[in-house]
């Protein structure tokens, strides 16, 4: 079942490394928002093609600061072999 942003952006505040979304060291806080869109996105499309699909790999992910979006720098998706 897919999740929606509110929910993505609940998890992300789950993390045990959070803390670092929120800016350390001097950095801007990441762009929390576009990485819960990000996760919603996935998941609805994992659950609508979730029987194609075997396996989906997104690395890395460069969350920009707040209100400058992310990058998915590399991105792979394995098709489900047939039965």
């Amino acid at each position: 079942m897919p999740i929606a942003r509110g929910e993505a952006l609940s998890l992300l505040d789950e993390l045990r490394g959070s803390a670092l979304l929120d800016g350390v060291r001097g950095a801007a806080p990441a762009d929390r928002a576009a990485l819960a869109e990000l996760m919603a996105k996935l998941s609805r499309f994992a659950a609508d093609h979730g029987d194609l699909i075997e396996e989906i790999d997104l690395n890395p992910v460069i969350v920009h600061p707040e209100g400058q979006g992310l990058i998915v720098v590399d991105a792979l998706i394995v098709k489900r072999p047939p039965p």
